[in-house]
């Protein structure tokens, strides 16, 4: 990602969620996405979100898959800081600022792994078709 889109995103996370594109687009793909998420892997024991924003996709997941461990990255430090600030007491989902390129976990560590509408923003990378 640019770092010019990285300090766009970061700048808009405080009013992320109230764009209209949340109720128009992100909300229906985001609700596809669990539901097919559910009928791949039933009970999936950790699930990761690339590209996690505000967090608005983990925190349907914990209803969704409870027990599941949620994790998210955004490469945007503001979107996390927001995610983590507007993450409801006793929901327990784990974010932290990281690249879809690089990203802080061993291999096969997840049974899911989401991303929404983020693809475009990754960096090509060595190794990719």
């Amino acid at each position: 990602m640019h770092r010019h889109d990285i300090d766009r995103f970061g700048e808009w996370a405080p009013t992320y969620e109230q764009h209209w594109m949340q109720r128009r687009i992100m909300g229906p793909v985001q609700e596809m996405v669990l539901e097919m998420a559910a009928a791949q892997v039933r009970r999936p024991a950790a699930i990761l979100d690339i590209g996690c924003g505000t967090g608005r996709l983990l925190r349907a997941a914990a209803e969704r898959f409870p027990g599941a461990r949620l994790e998210g990255v955004d490469a945007a430090e503001g979107m996390i800081k927001q995610a983590a600030a507007t993450l409801p007491a006793g929901l327990q989902v784990h974010f932290q600022q990281a690249t879809a390129e690089s990203l802080p976990f061993p291999d096969a560590s997840f049974d899911l792994v989401f991303s929404t509408m983020t693809f475009h923003h990754w960096m090509e990378t060595p190794g990719w078709g």
